[in-house]
């Protein structure tokens, strides 16, 4: 399968989000776009094929997901056996794995999102249009004519305030899909001092270190922390609440379903902050 992501003229809604990635590189729930589909279908795929702002290609080209393992095409492919994917789609996890499903019965179709495309696969036939039609939006995939899918939910959004009143919705979807593939202890040991309410909801990464008299509330939806986080003291995280990987976490902060790595200053990057350290939960 020839995994192909789209970005059309639309992702001038997302600025300034979008001005450094393509819109399937901005972060809804856990993962992008990107990152959940590589994940699900990554072991299907040698190459993937990109449709983006020319001018963003060559960064990009270092900063995408599975970088190294996949190589990238800017282009879009010449022969069938493939599957073009909407930049703004939110898919969940089920989602993705349903339209791995379908595509393997190698008969072409398109989901929809009301009157919206989602994605399209075309299984035989070569790609009936140019790549600068689909950025400038002259050529609208919803319009071909195929046989027609739709989702149960909204997967379609078309600006910034969308994507983000959709994040806390896709953290508790990117939850369950984390759980189940876990070959570890979701929580490790904590220390006594660190106090979870309902455990059920948490999960943590490796080399996680927690300080005295943290609160990680996971009550009102899932908290799923990264690898390499510091959480200092006094810290409180209400769920639903996704942590990135290398963050440090400021003492006394309050973290909850708006406070993001992006808007938040009690959430700071750091580059490889420990590789063991000796009181993490890792």
């Amino acid at each position: 399968m020839k995994l192909t992501f789209i970005e059309d003229q639309c992702y001038r809604e997302f600025l300034p989000a979008a001005n450094n990635r393509p819109v399937f590189g901005l972060r809804c729930g856990c993962f992008t776009l990107e990152e959940r589909m590589l994940k699900l279908l990554g072991s299907e795929l040698d190459k993937v094929y990109y449709v983006m702002r020319p001018q963003l290609e060559a960064d990009w080209n270092t900063q995408r997901f599975h970088s190294e393992k996949i190589r990238a095409l800017f282009t879009l492919p010449e022969e069938g056996n493939v599957l073009l994917v909407n930049g703004r789609a939110l898919l969940s996890a089920s989602s993705i794995r349903e339209m791995r499903e379908k595509a393997a019965r190698r008969k072409p179709y398109i989901w929809r999102d009301g009157e919206q495309w989602v994605s399209v696969y075309l299984p035989d036939h070569p790609v009936p249009f140019t790549e600068n039609e689909l950025r400038g939006g002259s050529f609208d995939l919803g319009n071909l004519p195929l046989p027609s899918l739709s989702f149960k939910s909204p997967l379609i959004v078309n600006s910034w305030p969308e994507l983000v009143n959709n994040h806390s919705r896709m953290i508790r979807e990117d939850f369950g899909f984390i759980s189940k593939r876990l070959r570890r202890l979701p929580v490790p040991p904590l220390p006594d001092n660190v106090a979870v309410l309902n455990r059920r909801n948490l999960v943590i990464g490796k080399f996680v270190e927690i300080d005295p008299f943290v609160t990680i509330d996971c009550r009102e939806g899932p908290v799923i922390i990264g690898d390499h986080v510091r959480i200092e003291p006094g810290v409180l995280i209400k769920g639903p609440m996704f942590i990135e990987d290398n963050r440090l976490i400021k003492a006394n902060s309050v973290l909850h379903e708006r406070s993001s790595s992006e808007v938040s200053r009690e959430i700071l990057p750091i580059s490889g902050y420990v590789d063991n350290p000796s009181n993490s939960t890792g």
